[in-house]
């Protein structure tokens, strides 16, 4: 850890020796080092954060910014490093680190800055000791995982393959694995997690060696800013060695305005970039934002059950504790009974086909392997129609797992895979990491998200209740075929001809769902009545469902669905309900 403290010099010096301030600090941060916190006085007003994508800032500031907080804010964003002062919600009389010797004027002039946002519990300002100075105290909390972040020193992230490099070189790294894979001695009596160990090691080794982590670090300025921040240095110095005033040479007075809106320009331009490349190559958006931010936000408030807002860090993660507990937590009475059977070898075009639907740009799992490694006629009617989208709560974390296996027996699914499914499910648990990490909860229901069975599971859950269900003469007359529902995963719509019997259809699928442990979310859940049909009343478990008259608001989430219905209700050339 390295702590450098700054003294700033006042308004009334010239912004040259500020810069000057600033440029020896930074030779002090690029030598190697975990932790990074500079604090002082800076002399620097940078109030209320006037951008959403500064990165430097959090939400809370105060007062108003001037010349020298703009460049105290540039600098921290070109240095990676975080005003922790800002991220922390305190009264105002709480801000304030310095008073005029009239006690009229109080501003916040003092900082704590780090690389390491996640390391600060709290940076607040003292009232006492009283030390004689204009100055007030400011304190930072810190609180560090030793034994975690020794591990993450103690790696060595070189050995850590680039995914990206990885993927340009994906025929080498083929080729690599192969010629492997061919010495690998894989036969014997070692038992899975042996053979395991050793596959994950050979695909990591071979992906290290083909790509490379780079040393380097990711420049948020770009070629043609350090040039001209390296021409302004020279300047300076060609000048301050012949004894000439640095601040009457027009040239440098010029370039040293360019450079102060260089930053700024480059870090949107390079945001701007991830974003075009993350909608070009259909990757996720909140990763890429995420990749913006300089740390991690933190839950600062959160609800408890009576709707009392809880503050500190302790009480907020007791409360997601208990949250997540309830959620996973299981009373269902389902029991089911299996044979021991022996089940055939799995093949590797099982083993391909598993894979190629793993998606890019999760994280690693224990091994660090990541999924890119692995990877090399409708019909026109004009009727009567009533419409419900349906939507639970929770649906994936909430199905019960045993109703999940004895869904899959009936199904006709052999005892051994229902065994395996009962062991991978069987006291998992899970931690929730805030300021720091909860106890372990265990996991009682719900299918594990991400898992690329996950899917087939929860569909096989569902498949049992609509078979449960009552309803051949439900729906609506399509040449002689009763339509009443379509789904895919979660994404159900309800089909009928008239209000009563859509009421009734709700209601029986809300009752079935629940011995499942699926609950319908009756404020989410709409209805939507055709043309043809006039519109009432829809209840379920007595509560009112919202009806809606465009079709098009639930486009985003079951589009290949709502385009079916538009065409039952209003025909192939109609696209709303307002034509």
């Amino acid at each position: 850890m390295k702590l450098i403290h700054v003294y700033a010099p006042t308004s009334s010096r010239q912004d040259e020796e500020v810069e000057q301030l600033y440029e020896e600090v930074q030779r002090q941060l690029t030598t190697d080092c975990h932790y990074h916190i500079v604090m002082g006085d800076f002399n620097a007003k940078i109030g209320i954060k006037s951008d959403e994508q500064e990165r430097a800032t959090g939400k809370f500031g105060s007062g108003e910014r001037n010349e020298r907080g703009d460049l105290l804010i540039e600098w921290a964003t070109a240095n990676n490093l975080k005003i922790m002062n800002t991220v922390y919600k305190k009264k105002i009389s709480r801000r304030w680190t310095w008073q005029s010797p009239d006690g009229c004027t109080r501003n916040e002039i003092d900082y704590i800055m780090t690389n390491r946002p996640n390391i600060f519990t709290d940076v607040k300002v003292l009232n006492r000791p009283d030390a004689g100075s204009d100055h007030r105290a400011v304190m930072g909390v810190i609180r560090i995982n030793v034994r975690k972040d020794r591990q993450k020193c103690l790696s060595n992230p070189s050995k850590r393959p680039s995914i990206e490099q990885l993927v340009i070189k994906k025929d080498e790294f083929q080729i690599l694995l192969t010629n492997r894979f061919s010495t690998l001695e894989l036969e014997g009596e070692d038992g899975v997690d042996e053979m395991n160990d050793r596959i994950t090691t050979t695909i990591l080794e071979c992906a290290s060696e083909v790509a490379p982590a780079s040393k380097m670090k990711d420049s948020k300025l770009s070629t043609e800013t350090r040039i001209l921040m390296k021409k302004r240095r020279m300047m300076k110095k060609r000048e301050v060695n012949n004894n000439r005033d640095i601040r009457k040479n027009f040239e440098y007075a010029e370039l040293d305005k360019t450079i102060k809106k260089k930053p700024r320009e480059d870090i949107r331009k390079k945001n701007m970039k991830k974003i075009a490349e993350t909608i070009e190559n259909g990757k996720s958006m909140k990763r890429a934002k995420r990749s913006f931010q300089l740390g991690q936000d933190r839950m600062l408030t959160l609800l408890d059950k009576d709707e009392n807002e809880l503050t500190t860090q302790n009480q907020i993660l007791e409360r997601v504790e208990e949250f997540y507990g309830e959620l996973y937590d299981s009373n269902n009475g389902i029991e089911i009974s299996t044979k021991a059977c022996d089940l055939p070898d799995i093949t590797a075009w099982e083993v391909e086909s598993a894979v190629q639907k793993m998606k890019n740009g999760k994280e690693a799992g224990n091994d660090n392997i990541k999924a890119e490694m692995l990877k090399e006629k409708c019909l026109e009617y004009n009727i009567p129609l009533c419409v419900a989208f349906v939507d639970y709560e929770k649906a994936f974390d909430s199905v019960e797992t045993q109703y999940i296996l004895a869904s899959l027996q009936d199904l006709g699914i052999e005892d051994g895979y229902v065994d395996v499914l009962r062991d991978i499910y069987t006291d998992s648990s899970v931690t929730v990491k805030l300021h720091k990490t909860t106890n372990k909860i265990r996991i009682k229901k719900g299918v594990r998200q991400g898992d690329t069975i996950s899917l087939k599971l929860f569909t096989a859950a569902l498949e049992r209740i609509f078979r449960e269900l009552d309803w051949q003469d439900k729906g609506i007359n399509i040449d002689g075929t009763r339509l009443n529902h379509l789904r895919f995963a979660d994404d159900i719509i309800i089909v009928a001809d008239d209000a009563k019997e859509l009421e009734e259809m709700l209601q029986a699928l809300a009752d079935e769902s629940a011995k499942s442990g699926l609950k319908m979310n009756t404020s989410k859940t709409k209805v939507m009545f055709g043309p043809l049909t006039t519109p009432c009343t829809v209840k379920v478990n007595t509560k009112e469902i919202d009806a809606v008259e465009e079709w098009c608001q639930f486009t985003t989430a079951i589009t290949k669905f709502t385009q079916v219905l538009v065409v039952l209700v209003y025909g192939r050339h109609s696209v709303s309900p307002s034509n």
